[in-house]
């Protein structure tokens, strides 16, 4: 069976890049006109041609390719699947201009007359730079043309790591560190920097409903996306507050090229981990419609499995998604929206003053909606609109209940302070209009605009805050390998008097190296739980907002080399990346020495803090069979009892993928060693003013997931099993920490311990 079927659920994207061909397919109809029109006479329309698209390296067949066609004579445009022999036969023979684009090859294009029986050989694309990204980009384009760094994770990713939520999928990057609590959720930090640093996305609009300054990864199911952008470091200009340490795009799924669709897929986890969901799509002529559901269930996990008390607490989540798109030629409409319900019991160990026979139990009810419309028109091909509106609703309550297990009844607590009822909402709304009057400057400019509303006891009532601004970018191409892009935003904060925000950026391509450089400048304004969260739950967790914070500013420098070279069946690619963030008044949390349950939000208005750091990865591809990953990342953060020194950690991380085609297999190794980190402690006097910070820290350790795939039926059944966490992580020991991260002593907890897991997916597809 061919390695290409298993990218069969990606072929929206290769759609995508057939509309990127078609500013080259416009010119060479120019020069090809003159030529073709002269062997019209010669064409026998009458014949049925047969497209047949082989491996060049290889020479297997290339299924669920997408062909793009347009007529010479007539003008007539058309797009086609390739069949799972990589045949095409839906045509007349005839003179076309011809584009053809699949996961995992080059974009091939010609101009040629389609004889009865023609083959198409297409050249592997070992490098996966054909890949359509949209984040931060004036237009769609391919990843290797843009000009800012995007890693792409797509469903083929998704699938070889058997992951169900975001947490999993980026838990083995060298530059990313995640951080876990049993209440809170999964969150990460990228080259260093966390919470409200990072900036996340649902196509293209920011999510709402952080706690602690975090979104519970654990909440971002993938079980409906089609791939996930991300970017390294500053984003302000395009995306304003939030986006200084990077910015994560999700993209769901749109099923444009099937006419139906209907999968569903089943998983196991023997920690107790239950999930079923399924899509199910159709399309008819230039709409498409698709539904999404899913049910995921966790039992908990505890070091000592008679305890109630569960260091990962019981989850039971409800998740369930719709998207609408509509595309012809010129224009792209899509609405899309997704619903999370999570209900997660945090049970209380039996106590001596309740006889052992009572408990204290805390339930918390999450509510999340995320909607978006988008609307893209290419009025010429010089002249484009594209507008975006999108709302993110976020709910959390918390009840508080006294639970009789003997006679098995529980109620709920009158006292208000058990009680807790948060709401954030979130309106933003951005238009942007892209202008290429000539080969050489590419333009964009455009309005944002953000208004995030909250309400409830933990931020003091009703709060809102609004952001307006104005944005400009222009590329420019004095040379065919060198872009230069500067940007502008201008801004109007209802809170703060915000700063002009600017940023540089170059790309400069020489043979077989690629290099980047930026230079940008970033702002953050608090968010309204930074300034009035009030969370206090009388255990573990009591943080409380700074209504007298400042604003963040950031001066950032950011280069990045690769080296991509490509051999007869292999190929070698190296990146090297070097950051410098150096930010003002950077806006953190600080945990009480004496109380590690304690903290409050705080401007490190004493220095600047510096944040900096070297990253690299090398990977050899053997097609079709291997593939070899090494990374590491080196991370120094400015010590926060003196800034001007640093702490350093050295992440490291490989994976081996082992393909077999012929059989359907796929054997998957992922490893990563997480080394030591460093948290801050602060001493407080009465008045709650810092007089003394204490550094701490959390051991690293080995953490590594082996993966099994297989493939039948042509692809239409997959099963995947394996272990996750081979080396058995629970708690971590943390020196001096105070479990401040949740767990018991001097620990922290980052995993469930060794889990082993079968799943089963199965996906019918009619084109």
């Amino acid at each position: 069976m061919e390695v290409q079927k298993e990218n069969s659920n990606l072929k929206k994207q290769n759609l995508n890049n057939c509309i990127l061909t078609g500013f080259s397919l416009s010119i060479a109809k120019f020069f090809g006109k003159v030529v073709l029109l002269l062997m019209l006479s010669s064409f026998a329309r009458a014949q049925t041609s047969t497209l047949s698209l082989k491996d060049a390296v290889t020479g297997k067949a290339v299924p669920f390719a997408t062909v793009c066609f347009e007529d010479v004579l007539s003008g007539k445009q058309s797009c086609e699947i390739s069949d799972e022999k990589g045949t095409v036969t839906s045509l007349a023979a005839g003179k076309y201009l011809l584009s053809v684009s699949c996961l995992g090859y080059q974009i091939h294009t010609d101009t040629l007359l389609l004889t009865p029986n023609l083959i198409i050989n297409l050249e592997p694309s070992y490098f996966a730079l054909d890949q359509v990204v949209v984040t931060g980009t004036i237009k769609p384009r391919m990843a290797d043309n843009s000009i800012y760094k995007i890693n792409v994770y797509n469903r083929n990713e998704i699938k070889n790591k058997a992951a169900g939520n975001l947490t999993e999928l980026v838990s083995k990057e060298p530059n990313i560190q995640i951080s876990r609590n049993g209440v809170l959720g999964s969150s990460m930090s990228i080259n260093g920097l966390s919470g409200e640093h990072i900036k996340i996305l649902i196509n293209g609009v920011p999510v709402a409903g952080r706690q602690n300054g975090i979104i519970d990864l654990n909440h971002l199911n993938l079980n409906n996306v089609d791939h996930i952008e991300t970017i390294e470091g500053p984003m302000s200009v395009i995306y304003g507050s939030n986006a200084m340490a990077g910015t994560i795009n999700i993209i769901t799924r749109e099923f444009l090229a099937e006419k139906y669709v209907a999968s569903v897929q089943a998983n196991y986890e023997s920690v107790g981990i239950y999930r079923l969901n399924g899509n199910a799509a159709f399309r008819k002529n230039n709409h498409s419609f698709s539904l999404n559901l899913a049910r995921n269930f966790s039992s908990g996990f505890g070091l000592n499995d008679t305890s109630r008390y569960k260091i990962w607490k019981p989850t039971l989540q409800y998740d369930a998604g719709f998207n609408y798109a509509y595309q012809n030629n010129k224009s792209r409409l899509s609405i899309k929206t997704q619903y999370l319900n999570e209900e997660l019991h945090d049970n209380d160990s039996l106590r001596s003053e309740f006889l052992y026979e009572e408990a204290l139990d805390k339930y918390y009810y999450t509510h999340r909606l995320n909607s978006t419309a988008e609307y893209q028109v290419n009025f010429n091909k010089t002249l484009s609109l594209q507008v975006t509106g999108g709302h993110s609703f976020y709910q959390r309550k918390k009840i508080t209940y006294l639970n009789d297990l003997v006679n098995l009844v529980k109620t709920r607590l009158n006292d208000p302070d058990e009680q807790d009822t948060t709401t954030i909402g979130l309106i933003s709304q951005r238009s942007i209009v892209a202008f290429n009057p000539v080969k050489s400057i590419e333009t964009q400019a455009g309005y944002d605009i953000t208004y995030e509303s909250g309400n409830g006891k933990r931020i003091q009532g009703e709060q809102n805050i609004g952001d307006y601004a104005l944005f400009f970018t222009t590329i420019l191409k004095p040379f065919n390998n060198l872009d230069i892009q500067p940007g502008l935003r201008l801004i109007h904060n209802s809170k703060y008097e915000a700063p002009v925000v600017y940023s540089l950026n170059t790309k400069w391509n020489i043979a077989d190296f690629r290099f980047r450089f930026s230079y940008g400048k970033g702002f953050r304004t608090p968010t309204l739980k930074e300034l009035y969260l009030e969370f206090v739950d009388g255990w573990a967790h009591n943080v409380f907002g700074n209504e007298n914070l400042k604003a963040e500013t950031a001066q950032n420098l950011n280069f990045n080399a690769g080296y991509a070279k490509t051999f007869t069946s292999s190929s070698v690619e190296f990146e090297l990346g070097i950051f410098y963030n150096k930010m003002k008044n950077k806006i953190d949390f600080l945990y009480d020495a004496n109380d590690p349950t304690w903290a409050q939000y705080f401007n490190i208005d004493f220095g600047n803090y510096i944040n900096k750091g070297i990253n690299a990865q090398i990977q050899y591809k053997f097609h079709p069979w291997l593939t070899l990953k090494i990374g590491t990342a080196t991370l120094g953060n400015s010590k926060l009892d003196n800034l001007s020194t640093f702490t350093y950690s050295t992440n490291f991380s490989s994976s081996v993928l082992y393909t077999n085609a012929k059989y359907g297999f796929g054997v998957n190794l992922f490893y990563k060693y997480n080394d030591d980190y460093r948290i801050y402690n602060g001493e407080t006097n009465v008045e709650g003013e810092i007089v003394e910070i204490n550094e701490s820290y959390i051991d690293g350790y080995h953490d590594m997931d082996f993966i099994i795939n297989y493939s039948i039926l042509h692809s239409t059944l997959n099963i995947s099993s394996g272990i996750k966490n081979i080396f058995n992580n629970t708690l971590i020991y943390s020196s001096g920490s105070g479990a401040v991260h949740g767990g018991s002593g001097n620990s922290t907890p980052v995993g469930w311990g060794r889990t082993f897991f079968v799943q089963l997916s199965y996906n019918f597809r009619k084109y």
